[in-house]
Formats: C-alpha cells, structure tokens, sequence
C-alpha cells in the first residue's frame, strides 16, 4: 500500500538591504501548517496555513516573538517562548496566558508537554542549568539539578530521564536518571527534597571535549545527538556539524552517522542573515529510517536524505530547500521524489509543497 505525506519545503528570499525566511513548525492532524515568518533577525511571526483553504492567517499579534512552537497534546492550543517568557495560547482565548514561574529560573529553552497542563525542560537556576517540571499554574518542580555542572536538553522516555551533562571543565556526557519529581508545597521545599535526595544518575557515553546539543530520543535504547566544535571564528564562512546515532546493545554504543554544514552568517549574532531560532529550524528531521538535513554545498543549501538502513546518503538535486520539511503524517519513508505543486510566491518568498511516497 502507498500513503503520501506532504510536506513543505521552504525558500529563502535575500532582499538588498534585509533577509526574510518563512519555515516550518509544526504541522496539525486537521491538516494545518505552522509557520514562523521572520521579518527581520529580531522579529518573528506565527502564521497558520490551512491546506484545505489554502488560506494562511497570522496567530499573533506582532509584539510577541513565538520562539519554541510548541503544539498541546491535544491540539487545544499552543505554547511558544516569548523573549524568555513561557506563552501558551489556546485557540478559544484571545490573548496567550503567560506562565509565571514560583521559582528564580530563566533562560528556559524548548518544552516539552507531558500533557496539555504539565511539560519539562531545562532552564538556568543561580549558577547552572537544571531540569525542571512546569504547570499551568507556573509551579516548578525540580527533576535533576548539580551543582557542579548544567543539565540540559532532557528527554523523557517513560520514566527515564536522559540528558546532557557539561561540567564546568567543558566535558560532555549523555546521563540517563530515573524522572522523579520533587515533592513539596513550594518551590523551596521542592528544592530541599532534592538537596536532600540521593540523585543516581548513570554515565551512558562519554562525548569528553566534544561539544554536543539538542538530545532526542526515539525510544530507552536508541536517540540522535548534534555534535559541533568547540569554538568558531567569525572569519569561517561555514559551520561544521556532525550527526550521531547512540543505540544500546547490551552497552551502549555512538556513531557518526554524517555532517552538514550551516553557513556562519545564519547562525552568527549581528548577521543581518541571522535564524532568530539559531540552528533550531535547521536540526535533521526523522522519517522512520530515513533523516532529511540542509547542509551547505560551496554556498548553496541543498537538502538530503540519509538512509539508515543502506547508511547511505541521496541529494535531492531536484529542490533547493533552506528548511527540512514537517510531515503531515508520522512515520513517513522519504523516496527521491521531488516537488509536485508549486504554490506561488508571495512577498517574494517561494513556498513549495512536495508530495513524498511512503
């Protein structure tokens, strides 16, 4: 049998005195695409695009920078981080709630939602990065915090907690603990549980110097890391990554599976090129056992496919995409197809929707 999933390749438009990116966040069972708009390297936009009435409408007003989309478990709504600020907006409200926070935390990156009241994430607490549990409510409950190292990018795997650790002599390893939230009537005495709690976390793979970003894990034996060098000068006209698959048998175990390039003037701050969301709208997306990921050829991105099975890599010469897509359907297998329908163009930004067998 032959399923379809379509998926939306996005252009990049360079204008002569500014740079404007449309790409993909997201996309709803009821068939609507999620995009952020990026006007300038410090203004973003959300726009909702409803295949059926090919119609596309802004979801913000234009003083938010919805960073982190993150669509509710439900679809009810929402969440998005807004120059800092944890946002959640439900389709019925007018206006987005903003989540206050009982403890002195900042800098919180991605959520992740447990359900449509409840999600984790890593954030900054005095000194170091911690892994903490927020509500609907603002309460944050502590889930693993040291104090001599950052705990970042977590990934819950049924009870599992796996994440990276970063000491403060710049080492890097994947932890795997047990998720058990603190108990308490505060944030004080949440915190105390856990001073007071024994925190067994087991060492999975040693990255050593290595620096390594954006954990995901697709199940409690296997997950992909970013690796990235440890210092860039702002003369380098790229950016070197690498890939890695970490897969458990009996131990567990890492390989470099590829690595991209992502041109400097993208991710650098200053650049008038620069991502708002930094390489976030640029991470390899998963189709079953096929990776979709840009990387730079000379000075044009181009968009590939890695098979893990055949462990070999297809260039789609045929698009010349900036983002890799969202698919409307889970579990989707790549093939080399290329674009089916072109949609025009509008504001001189080029939006192309692909049609990709599986």
């Amino acid at each position: 049998m032959k399923w379809h999933i379509l998926c939306i390749f996005i252009f990049f438009c360079q204008y002569i005195h500014a740079h404007e990116y449309i790409y993909p966040v997201a996309v709803s069972q009821r068939g609507s695409f999620y995009l952020i708009y990026q006007k300038t390297p410090n203004h973003i936009e959300l726009w909702e695009w409803t295949l059926q009435t090919n119609y596309a409408d802004q979801l913000l007003m234009s003083r938010f920078t919805p960073a982190g989309f993150q669509l509710l478990p439900d679809e009810d709504g929402f969440s998005f981080i807004d120059n800092g600020i944890l946002k959640i907006k439900k389709w019925l409200k007018r206006s987005p709630r903003t989540i206050e926070f009982d403890a002195p935390i900042y800098q919180v990156e991605v959520v992740h939602w447990l359900d449509n009241t409840t999600c984790y994430t890593s954030g900054k607490y005095k000194n170091n990065f911690g892994i903490f549990q927020i509500d609907y409510e603002g309460e944050v409950t502590p889930i693993y915090l040291h104090e001599t190292a950052d705990c970042m990018y977590p990934q819950k795997v049924y009870d599992e907690l796996f994440y990276i650790e970063r000491d403060h002599d710049w080492n890097y390893r994947i932890m795997q603990a047990i998720y058990e939230p603190a108990l308490g009537k505060n944030f004080e005495e949440r915190h105390s549980f856990k001073e007071n709690q024994q925190q067994d976390a087991v060492e999975i793979i040693d990255f050593k110097k290595q620096p390594i970003v954006f954990l995901s894990m697709v199940s409690e034996s296997e997950g992909f890391v970013v690796g990235h060098p440890p210092t860039v000068n702002r003369t380098e006209q790229a950016i070197y990554f690498e890939y890695y698959h970490l897969k458990k048998e009996n131990d567990w175990h890492v390989e470099k599976l590829f690595s991209f390039n992502i041109p400097a003037d993208l991710l650098f701050v200053g650049s008038p090129a620069r991502l708002y969301e930094s390489i976030l709208p640029l991470l390899p997306r998963h189709y079953a056992t096929k990776i979709m990921f840009t990387t730079a050829d000379n000075t044009e991105l181009s968009l590939s496919v890695y098979d893990l099975i055949s462990k070999s890599i297809t260039k789609l010469s045929n698009t010349k995409g900036l983002f890799p897509p969202v698919n409307l359907m889970s579990g989707g297998e790549l093939t080399e197809d290329g674009p089916t329908m072109g949609i025009g163009k509008s504001g001189g930004v080029a939006i192309e929707l692909v049609n990709i067998s599986m």
